[in-house]
């Protein structure tokens, strides 16, 4: 039998409460229903993931062909995370490890086909300055005031190269 109840309210028609609180529904559900492990093949492939992502430790040039001087690779390492506007600080072991194991592999796939890596990461570095915003402001700036105009980036946001050319 169905209880009626009162739709403004949401209480039953016959003045006592419908329960629905959390612990009566977890009581009414088998715990089978609530917790369940993941299935094998998924934390198989989680594994398979997590190898493939982080096969090396932090700073492990063991993967690496021809790497340069632990310092050397830091030092790109740090320019690699640069280009993607990441620094080395105030972010977890696990991202470090998953973006240094990141650059061996592209190191190892560079060395493999021929091409040089840092000359890859300087022309990246170059065609991420030429679209920075911080570039594109000096630039408006400068062409501004070459051509006799008043800075825009100066009148709309207040342009830090303007503040010394005025």
């Amino acid at each position: 039998m169905e209880r009626q109840t009162d739709t403004s309210a949401g209480t039953p028609a016959d003045g006592t409460r419908a329960s629905n609180s959390a612990a009566e529904i977890a009581r009414a559900t088998p715990m089978a229903a609530i917790v369940e492990d993941p299935p094998l093949e998924l934390t198989q492939r989680t594994r398979a993931m997590y190898r493939e992502l982080k096969p090396r430790a932090l700073y492990d040039l063991s993967g690496a062909k021809s790497p340069g001087s632990l310092e050397e690779m830091t030092g790109y390492f740090r320019r690699f995370r640069a280009l993607r506007g990441k620094s080395l600080t105030g972010v977890s072991h696990d991202a470090l490890q998953r973006s240094w194991c990141a650059m061996i592999v592209r190191w190892n796939r560079m060395h493999q086909e021929g091409s040089n890596f840092v000359a890859w990461l300087t022309s990246r570095e170059e065609v991420v300055g030429e679209h920075s915003l911080s570039e594109l402001r000096a630039r408006v700036c400068k062409n501004a005031w070459e051509s006799d105009h008043d800075c825009y980036v100066h009148v709309r946001e207040g342009c830090t190269s303007c503040e010394s050319s005025e």
